[in-house]
Formats: structure tokens, C-alpha cells, sequence
């Protein structure tokens, strides 16, 4: 199983995951700095991982979305108009694509699950804010039944003024600095993990889609393709 640094660009990384999984086409030269998506990858994630270092700045479902709808595009640019295409001049095109749509399968499930566990943050912020402006109307409720009735329940202005300061203050506490940080930081982690897990398995997707054009360019039997297609999956299912 690949052994990562996620502190790595994704030079480094590609490099990494073709030595351990394609040790045969491994060579110096085969990566260099004139290849565009490995170069755009490489933006892409500085910039997602930039504003997870700077994550007091940024609004977390801004930042979600924003890394869902790079990610998402750069996947479809690399499977459906480079690795895809690329596949279609291979003989028996048919087992090497169907090959091909088990990893695309794979990808787009990991896709889902950190959709899904997006949502799940995303509803109990919801709920959160819900619960705080229901508290907020109890308040008003209490302070208004305090304000009309505040001789039958507690005898001094002064004391239904103290009453009421003290719940408004734990409100403001309790949500300030316990509830929203807990919610918040959980967030930035479901952040983080999908990050890493998309910075992996593009990784894996772009290490792929150049050994399989030198697989080709070499003209070696296409059975080495399904191979290749086949440890990729192995790799991107495994944590």
C-alpha cells in the first residue's frame, strides 16, 4: 500500500507513485516541468491548501464548494478528454475500457462519500443556527414575561435584570466558544481528509495516465494497460 507525504507537490507525489506501483517505466526524465495538468494539478491543490492554512479567513461552505468544483473539473478534464481518448486507439478497446470504468466507479464513489459527509456537516450547522435563534426567541419570551409578570416571580427589577444577563451571557458563550468551534473545527477536518484523499488519488489518476501513454508509445501488448488500470483501482480504494 502507498505510503504518502501529503506535504508533497504533486511533482514529488507522481514521482513517488510511479517508482513504488510502475517501478518498469520509472525513469528521471519521464515527469518534467513542460507537462500542463500535472503543472494546473499543482496550482490547484496550493490553492486549496493554502486557504485550509488561512482557514480563519475563509467561509467553510464557500471553501467546500470551491475545492468540490476544481477537483470535479480537473477529473473530468483528465478521464473523459486525455486517459479516455487515449484508451480508444488500444486494441481490445473493450476490456481495457471496461477496466477503465471500474476505476472511474471507484473515483466517483469517493467523490460521493465526501459530498455526503459534507452534507451531514452542512445540516448540523444548519441545526445549530436553527437551535441558537430558537434559544434567542425563548429570551424574548422570558424577558417579555419577566417584563409583565417580573413582581410574581422574582421581587427585584434588579435581580430579573441579572436573571435574564446570565442566560443571554451563556447563550452567547456556550455557541461562541464551545458549539460553533467544535462545529467549525470538525468541518475543516472532513476538509482536510478529503483533500488528502483527492490530492492521492489525482496522483494516482495522472501517474496512470503516463505510464499507460508509454505503455503505448512503446507498443508493449495492451494487456499491460489492464494491469495498470487494475493497480490503480487497488491503490485508490486503499486508505
Amino acid at each position: 500500500m502507498l505510503k504518502l507525504n501529503y506535504e508533497s507537490n504533486i511533482w514529488e507525489l507522481v514521482n513517488t507513485i510511479i517508482k513504488e506501483i510502475f517501478p518498469q517505466f520509472y525513469r528521471q526524465d519521464l515527469i518534467n516541468k513542460k507537462i500542463d495538468y500535472i503543472n494546473q494539478l499543482d496550482e490547484i491543490f496550493n490553492e486549496i491548501e493554502e486557504v485550509y492554512r488561512n482557514k480563519n479567513r475563509y467561509n467553510m461552505h464557500w471553501a467546500f464548494d470551491n475545492a468540490q468544483t476544481k477537483f470535479n473539473d480537473f477529473y473530468l478534464q483528465m478521464t473523459e478528454g486525455k486517459i479516455k481518448s487515449e484508451l480508444e486507439y488500444c486494441k481490445t478497446k473493450k476490456k481495457i475500457l471496461t477496466e477503465f470504468g471500474k476505476l472511474d466507479k471507484t473515483n466517483r464513489k469517493m467523490i460521493h462519500q465526501i459530498k455526503r459527509r459534507f452534507r451531514i456537516y452542512s445540516t448540523l450547522s444548519s441545526l445549530v443556527s436553527i437551535v441558537d435563534i430558537m434559544i434567542s426567541l425563548i429570551l424574548i419570551l422570558v424577558i417579555s414575561e419577566i417584563s409583565h409578570r417580573g413582581e410574581y416571580f422574582i421581587t427585584s427589577a434588579y435581580m430579573s435584570f441579572l436573571f435574564v444577563l446570565f442566560f443571554a451571557l451563556l447563550k452567547v458563550t456556550l455557541e461562541r466558544y464551545y458549539i460553533m468551534p467544535k462545529v467549525e473545527k470538525w468541518g475543516w477536518k472532513l476538509y482536510n481528509r478529503g483533500t488528502k484523499k483527492f490530492k492521492k488519488n489525482l496522483s494516482i489518476l495522472t501517474a496512470m495516465s503516463l505510464v499507460i501513454h508509454e505503455s503505448i508509445d512503446r507498443k508493449h501488448d495492451t494487456s499491460e494497460v489492464v494491469s495498470i488500470l487494475r493497480t490503480s483501482i487497488k491503490e485508490s480504494i486503499g486508505e
